[in-house]
């Protein structure tokens, strides 16, 4: 395949990798991630690590990083009420916008894996409770953020939220696990 020139080497390797039942994840040159347009740059001499996943290992990356934007809105929430400075608007716009993009991966979602017959968690209520806040801090109300952020927030936004991702997680796991082919019959471990 060497041979071919980086356009159809490039195609080559997608056919390669989806008859495999994998996708590509990530393709390295010095450690450097390259997309489609820099990899056509890379001299001939110079070799490409690919890196690929089953479509059950990719969602469960992609869950870890929502997990970590997830992190970036409490550790933001958690700033907006230590009420150490003056509550400036700007404050949560990073927590939107991680929540834009964690609702923005749950829609992929849906169309990558249709046959996931669980709730997809939905960040949309989220985003909702979080305007609730920033409305609260914005008229000064902090006791009132603060028992937002206890009752609200904590337990009745977030669980029903974290409850489906923890679904669709086990069901990234269990798909990831028959696939390897170390699915266990239960039971015949019970015989």
């Amino acid at each position: 395949m060497d041979s071919l020139p980086r356009e159809e080497l490039l195609d080559a390797l997608r056919e390669q990798v989806a008859a495999e039942g994998r996708v590509i994840v990530d393709m390295l040159c010095d450690g450097e991630s390259l997309d489609d347009t820099s990899i056509m740059n890379v001299p001939d001499a110079i070799d490409v690590d690919v890196h690929t996943a089953s479509p059950w290992g990719l969602g469960l990356e992609i869950l870890d990083e929502v997990k970590d934007s997830l992190l970036k809105v409490f550790r933001t929430i958690q700033e907006a009420l230590d009420g150490s400075q003056l509550f400036d608007p700007l404050q949560l716009r990073e927590a939107f916008e991680q929540l834009g993009w964690v609702g923005d991966i749950f829609e992929g979602f849906r169309d990558a894996y249709p046959e996931y017959d669980g709730g997809w968690p939905d960040a949309e209520p989220l985003t909702e409770e979080l305007k609730v806040f920033e409305a609260m801090l914005t008229d000064g109300r902090y006791a009132d953020a603060n028992e937002w952020h206890e009752r609200s927030w904590k337990n009745e936004a977030l669980p029903p939220f974290l409850d489906e991702i923890k679904s669709l997680r086990e069901w990234f796991e269990e798909q990831e696990r028959r696939e390897d082919g170390n699915d266990e019959n239960l039971e015949e471990g019970d015989e």
